[in-house]
């Protein structure tokens, strides 16, 4: 018997929406993590200051550092108007693919206050390799809003001292509601899901299936289903972010039915709250 998809299988349209990000080459939420709750995980806060300094200035990525604007805290980020200068400092969770063309990289930042998409960082492929999970890094560009979208563009940025591991919010009691949006460009939880096929564009049953149309190709980004309390929800595998050969990649390529799965990943910046998956759990 066919599986209705929830609201989420409306998100097909948005998946051309990454292509104004640059893309790469080619319930119950826990508590917002605190200073104290990262240095308990060895995570290290540093305080914002007021202009990077010189030693920092010589850890400018790419082309190199032009800040546009005085360094901001996420409040008055979010509250620029679009089109504004915007400085921040926060540090990498989740990087794109290496875009070798443009040499930049599109990432996901978060802090203790809130989270970021930084578009088209200009950077090496040398300083793309060194950027880690947890970096601090400072960036500067135009705020930017499209489609739901807040992100940052026109960027250039540089490494800082410090890192920080954020709690992981379990969002598995917000799939399919508007709260979930809340959480964009923050890393979140999915636990206890059931694997399930998908209809996909054209009426078929897949496990999963390539590209927004059901047309695509091995590499392509991935679309599947995992089941919530009787709902089935689609999740996407973003190829930019996490392809072919990675580990979550391969496993939704062959999780089994019905099997007991926990994802995690982070909320892509639109109204829906898309969920882009980097992690996979299979529990049995």
């Amino acid at each position: 018997m066919k599986k209705k998809v929830a609201a989420l299988l409306l998100t097909f349209a948005l998946a051309a929406a990454l292509a104004g990000c640059g893309g790469g080459s080619g319930a119950s939420k826990g508590p917002e993590p605190a200073a104290e709750e990262a240095e308990d995980k060895g995570g290290e806060i540093s305080e914002n200051t007021d202009e990077p300094s010189a030693e920092n200035q010589d850890k400018s990525l790419g082309t190199g550092y032009n800040e546009l604007a005085p360094l901001m805290t996420y409040e008055e980020f979010a509250a620029a108007k679009a089109g504004s200068p915007v400085t921040i400092e926060s540090y990498v969770q989740v990087k794109n693919a290496f875009d070798d063309q443009q040499s930049a990289v599109t990432l996901y930042a978060q802090d203790e206050e809130g989270a970021y998409l930084v578009c088209d960082l200009p950077i090496t492929q040398e300083q793309y390799d060194n950027l880690e999970t947890g970096q601090k890094i400072r960036v500067s560009g135009d705020k930017n809003e499209e489609a739901g979208e807040v992100r940052i563009v026109n960027a250039t940025g540089m490494v800082e001292d410090g890192s920080y591991a954020p709690e992981v919010t379990d969002a598995s009691d917000l799939l399919g509601k508007d709260d979930l949006a809340s959480y964009k460009n923050h890393v979140v939880s999915f636990k206890g899901l059931k694997s399930v096929d998908t209809e996909d564009p054209g009426g078929d049953l897949l496990r999963f299936f390539y590209g927004p149309d059901g047309n695509g190709d091995p590499g392509d980004d991935l679309y599947f289903s995992a089941e919530k309390d009787g709902t089935v929800y689609l999740f996407k595998v973003e190829s930019d972010l996490c392809g072919e050969g990675t580990d979550v990649y391969d496993k939704v390529t062959y999780v089994e039915e019905d099997a007991v799965i926990d994802l995690e990943g982070v909320i892509y910046d639109t109204e829906e709250g898309l969920p882009l998956i980097t992690d996979m759990v299979i529990l049995e």
